[in-house]
């Protein structure tokens, strides 16, 4: 899913498909947590979108796991999503987070999973996160398989 339903460009330039827009997300019936995960990735030349915004608060009401990597980490927190909850945060802004946002949690871990809301501290941090993810829902084994694979 992308905000607009256009292919989402990252950081190094790598240009991924979407499925659908926010609001052809919301249409979508019931969804089971363990396999619908929302990634709010972030771009620092832009603020964040309230559009986006709403729709994850939207989603965390209907049981829908949010995670936020690097940048949207800070998004999460920033809007109220992580208050009085654990969340990891890249080095570089970790002590600023502490100093502005002190209703929450901050740890120097990877990643910090606290009930749906899903946190980690960078990009490369993602993989360990996902990796995590996989072993709650499906098991150590392929948890194992998949880590074993992309060594």
């Amino acid at each position: 899913m992308g905000q607009l339903g256009a292919p989402v460009r990252t950081n190094c330039g790598l240009c991924l498909p979407v499925d659908c827009d926010i609001e052809a997300a919301r249409n979508v019936g019931p969804c089971d947590r363990t396999r619908f995960l929302v990634l709010l990735p972030g771009d620092r030349r832009e603020p964040f979108p309230v559009r986006l915004i709403s729709w994850a608060r939207e989603a965390l009401s209907r049981g829908v796991s949010v995670a936020g990597i690097g940048r949207g980490a800070l998004m999460l927190a920033e809007h109220g999503f992580l208050d009085g909850r654990r969340c990891a945060v890249h080095w570089s802004v970790f002590g600023l987070s502490i100093e502005n946002l002190p209703e929450v949690v901050f740890s120097r871990a990877f990643y910090e999973i606290d009930g749906l809301l899903h946190t980690c501290a960078g990009e490369a941090a993602s993989f360990d996160l996902m990796l995590e993810i996989i072993r709650q829902d499906f098991g150590q084994d392929l948890r194992d398989s998949i880590n074993d694979v992309a060594l």
